[in-house]
């Protein structure tokens, strides 16, 4: 993926100190090391990509269930209503179940093998990491990938060469952003947000607001002239991953090189962002790290 963009144009207590120091210690102890593998076999509609990926994901989810299990849940209301006299009830169950890990950092580069059985494609993975239970304390916005709008309608995740993207946020807790495109075939991970022009380590956000960014219409007072818009191109058919990083504290970006190429954010290697987000995460359980893989075509 190259995004092109258009750019339209400590005070802490000691007491917040000691809370959150204590926090970031239990986040440490709770850390497992675990491997798992996975063996996935793929529709004939999935391409390579797209199944390694699958397998990947569900050898991780794997992983953690076997670590910490998982979580199932179910609520039960039951609604009553009377209309001319005749009396409706109707009773609603919503359940589910959710992994009660999250998996923190990969080590070293997952094993993949691949294979055509029967004409069949079947990826195994095998893949190591750290990983810890989830911080019920943690918040997690609410996102919304657009593509050529800034309304709700316009969500998606599927691009054509030329579209652009934008991104709506919204979160119940005031916090800190940092957005970033990461190319794993290019290795190259793209700082979206905080915008070029800005000298902030990342975004400020206030609770109950809603955000668009990456629209100069949207902009917020003062802020037109930093706004960068972004128009995706591809060749062929190109997966990438957006990371949405948001912590209710204060955090930084890496440093990260200017493009050579005036059409290019600045950016910098896959490896380095990926060690910088591992250490973040470690650091503190109540960053959240929302991926969400795009894909963009060329035709």
């Amino acid at each position: 993926m190259r995004p092109s963009y258009k750019a339209a144009v400590r005070l802490a207590c000691c007491l917040a100190a000691m809370i959150f120091s204590a926090h970031n210690l239990i986040s440490a102890d709770d850390m497992r090391k675990v491997s798992a593998s996975y063996t996935y076999i793929a529709p004939e509609n999935i391409t390579l990509e797209q199944a390694k990926r699958t397998a990947l994901d569900r050898a991780r989810i794997e992983a953690m269930e076997q670590e910490f299990g998982t979580i199932v849940t179910r609520h039960n209301a039951t609604a009553i209503s009377n209309v001319n006299g005749s009396t409706d009830t109707r009773f609603i169950s919503v359940g589910g179940s959710e992994v009660r890990g999250e998996w923190v950092e990969t080590i070293g580069q997952p094993e993949y093998d691949i294979d055509y059985s029967s004409g069949q494609l079947v990826v195994t993975v095998t893949v190591a990491g750290y990983i810890r239970p989830v911080d019920t304390s943690r918040v997690e916005p609410e996102t919304f990938i657009l593509r050529n709008g800034t309304e709700l309608k316009f969500a998606s995740s599927d691009f054509r060469d030329g579209d652009y993207l934008y991104l709506n946020l919204k979160t119940p807790v005031d916090g800190w952003l940092t957005v970033w495109l990461v190319d794993e075939t290019e290795a190259e991970a793209y700082c979206l947000l905080p915008y070029v022009a800005s000298g902030d380590g990342a975004y400020a956000v206030s609770h109950d607001k809603s955000y668009t960014f990456f629209s100069r219409r949207h902009a917020a007072p003062g802020e037109t002239s930093q706004v960068d818009e972004f128009e995706l191109t591809a060749t062929g058919v190109e997966f990438n991953d957006l990371h949405i990083v948001f912590s209710p504290a204060r955090y930084s970006r890496p440093a990260a090189s200017a493009a050579t190429d005036a059409a290019l954010p600045r950016s910098l290697s896959a490896e380095a962002f990926h060690k910088w987000l591992a250490s973040l995460r470690r650091a503190d359980s109540r960053v959240v790290d929302i991926v969400r893989t795009i894909t963009i075509t060329d035709n």
